[in-house]
């Protein structure tokens, strides 16, 4: 990648955002890179001297990552990338909502007790709740049921787990306080 060349062109379209995901991958800790990979480090120096003129140059520089402790600290300091939000599991309500978000457009029963997905789903991710109306959708249909049930969705609930252990939410939530706003 060549990251000069990003920042020309947001510069040339300012106002511009620079969104990357998975920032770890672009800007992993030095210290811990071998001693062979200089490519990598300079990659690394080039991108925290294009983040030092971004304010200035009218460019939003957005990192998302799931591996903050992979993260070289020279982004995380002051001038750098200055506000930093967690995102935590999604809770009981958001959930309930998201079992209805994802089961739009699908066949199913209007008798779904959406608490009742909540509560057996606490810890999961949003991707994990898509992946249960999923595999519901494909129990359904590998059962010839003509909609996707509570009673199927439960099954679905038993065979997927979460994502996240409670050791790595730990650690996320060790994160939290590096909010700044």
């Amino acid at each position: 990648m060549n990251i000069a060349k990003v920042f020309d062109m947001a510069r040339k379209e300012s106002p511009a955002i620079v969104f990357i995901d998975e920032i770890e991958g672009l800007i992993p800790k030095r210290e811990e890179l071998s001693s062979s990979a200089d490519i990598k480090k300079e990659e690394i120096n080039e991108f925290l001297l294009q983040l030092n003129n971004a304010g200035a140059d009218r460019i939003l520089v957005v990192g998302a990552t799931n591996r903050p402790q992979m993260i070289d600290s020279a982004i995380l300091r002051s001038g750098r990338m200055d506000k930093r939000i967690f995102v935590p599991t999604p809770d009981f309500e958001a959930r309930e909502d998201m079992f209805r978000l994802s089961l739009k457009g699908r066949p199913h029963s209007q008798t779904i007790n959406f608490q009742t997905l909540a509560k057996r789903t606490e810890n999961y991710v949003g991707s994990d709740l898509d992946l249960i109306v999923t595999e519901a959708a494909r129990y359904a249909v590998t059962h010839d049921h003509p909609e996707i049930d509570e009673a199927t969705l439960l099954h679905a609930i038993e065979k997927v787990t979460p994502s996240l252990t409670l050791s790595e939410i730990e650690m996320y939530n060790s994160f939290a306080n590096m909010e700044r706003w």
